[in-house]
């Protein structure tokens, strides 16, 4: 077998009651393990392996965990009693300390051996800490795992200025946390513009401007070189008092237990479109995977990759053939979508609306009738329509291109419309499971169908999807006095 990435690729024939390892309880180790339990449920013996002490949670929501506006049960994605009733041995704070290829067994970091008949390796990636003097401080935090953010707010606790070095999604996460918390923030970012591998120099703006309304200062253009006990130093030799600074300048792929087996590897470990690897029997998903030449970070195509080496692992046939960077974001309560190109080619066009006054940005880069690329800000109903556009490819309606038009709304009765943009969840299927399901709370439309358990911000249409069945169902009791749904996770 011949993978994407030009390396041969062994095939191991599966065998009944195969014992599955799983390297790693992230998001998407754990999105393997369900593929794997709702395709052939206990047909595999599945054994997961974790460095974190706690199951799966949902790590897009850590800035909630900071600001202290939800604990660590609300954003764990499954019960422990999930993994008992589905045959999982989960095994947290239990690294994998290496991987024997030859006699196909993982060595864990307190001695014991895990044999597999197919390995998943779901590493995930790890921060990434420039080289600033005084960065082990004891001021001074990443911000990656739940361990980070309770270190961190409690810190804040004691502090009043604080400093986040990077200016991406992660950094922008942890300085919407520490502005909840009432402390004075600045985040520093060496790229022109905030989030520059997501937005353009006009959406970048108006997010910085809403953000700014928000009480956060942005420095761009600049970088941090010196961390002192009460402030940090520039480039330019500016000084900022600070004291509190989290580090979010981005992450790099957990690759080391991979290339210590001799699992080939790049920027990430190889893998060809059925997520296997070099290794006979062993596949990769998540941010520690490259696939033809990517390494994804975004949760949506990382979701897609686990669902199809869930099937490959039981010998079905699924293929990953790459995923456009498309994904909706909500940082400190202000709604983004990002997909496509940022700019249009020699024969395309662009149509851009920026309105300080609604504070909301769109730019739409088209390819003859066709939508190729956009940029929202603020407009989650735009958003939701763009997403449509970008996935079937059909042609842009004039109402979407005119200046100011509101062209979400034609697709309030659509039941193909997507919702939950992190995991594909339409309209339709959730009124469908909300009302055969008879389900009241997001965290059970949640447990049905994985929409929220993303970035969560389709939270509010599930809400009023909630609402609107609850309403249908009672149209026979006068004067109802409808109560919102209650979001716990």
């Amino acid at each position: 077998m011949s993978a994407a990435n030009g390396v041969h690729r062994g095939a191991r024939a599966p065998r009944s009651n195969p014992r599955v390892v799983i390297v790693g309880t992230g998001m998407a180790g754990l999105r393997v393990a369900e593929a794997i339990v709702e395709r052939a449920p206990r047909h595999a013996r599945l054994t997961m392996l974790g460095t974190e002490p706690d199951p799966t949670y949902n790590r897009i929501l850590l800035s909630k965990v900071l600001a202290r506006t939800a604990d660590l049960g609300d954003i764990e994605l499954k019960p422990a009693s999930w993994y008992a009733e589905s045959g999982i041995d989960l095994r947290t704070a239990t690294s994998a300390a290496g991987i024997d290829l030859d006699r196909s067994v993982v060595h864990d970091e307190i001695g014991e051996t895990h044999p597999y008949d197919a390995l998943v390796v779901a590493t995930g990636s790890r921060p990434f800490v420039p080289p600033i003097e005084g960065r082990d401080l004891p001021h001074v935090f990443r911000f990656r795992t739940t361990a980070d953010a309770l270190a961190i707010a409690a810190a804040a606790d004691r502090a009043e200025r604080a400093v986040v070095v990077g200016g991406g999604l992660l950094g922008l996460e942890a300085a919407a946390g520490l502005l909840s918390r009432g402390l004075e923030v600045t985040a520093v970012e060496t790229a022109d513009r905030l989030m520059a591998q997501q937005l353009d120099h006009g959406g970048a703006a108006m997010l910085a401007r809403e953000l700014e309304g928000l009480g956060l200062t942005s420095l761009t253009g600049r970088s941090v070189t010196q961390i002192h006990p009460d402030r940090v130093r520039l480039n330019g030799g500016e000084e900022l008092p600070a004291d509190l600074v989290v580090v979010a300048a981005g992450v790099r792929a957990q690759t080391a237990l991979a290339a210590e087996a001799g699992i080939e590897v790049r920027r990430g470990i190889l893998v060809d479109d059925e997520l296997r690897t070099s290794a006979p029997g062993v596949w990769a998903v998540g941010e520690c995977a490259e696939h033809r030449g990517t390494v994804y970070g975004l949760w949506a195509p990382l979701a897609e990759q686990a669902a199809v080496a869930g099937a490959s692992v039981l010998g079905e046939p699924a293929g990953f053939a790459g995923a456009d960077t498309a994904t909706t974001l909500k940082i400190a309560g202000i709604d983004l979508f990002v997909g496509g190109p940022q700019a249009a080619g020699p024969d395309g066009e662009e149509i851009v609306v920026s309105d300080t006054r609604r504070s909301v940005y769109r730019k739409l880069v088209l390819e003859g009738s066709r939508l190729a690329g956009a940029i929202v800000v603020n407009e989650p109903q735009l958003a939701r329509r763009v997403v449509e556009l970008l996935r079937t490819g059909s042609e842009v309606s004039a109402a979407l291109l005119e200046p100011g038009a509101d062209a979400g709304a034609d697709d309030e009765d659509d039941e193909e419309a997507i919702v939950c943009s992190c995991n594909r969840v339409t309209r339709g299927e959730l009124v469908a499971t909300i009302a055969e399901g008879e389900l009241e709370t997001v965290p059970k439309v949640a447990e049905a169908t994985k929409a929220t358990t993303g970035c969560g911000s389709c939270t509010g249409e599930v809400e009023m999807l909630i609402a609107n069945a609850s309403s249908a169902g009672n149209t026979d009791v006068k004067e109802l006095k409808l109560e919102p749904a209650k979001v716990e996770a």
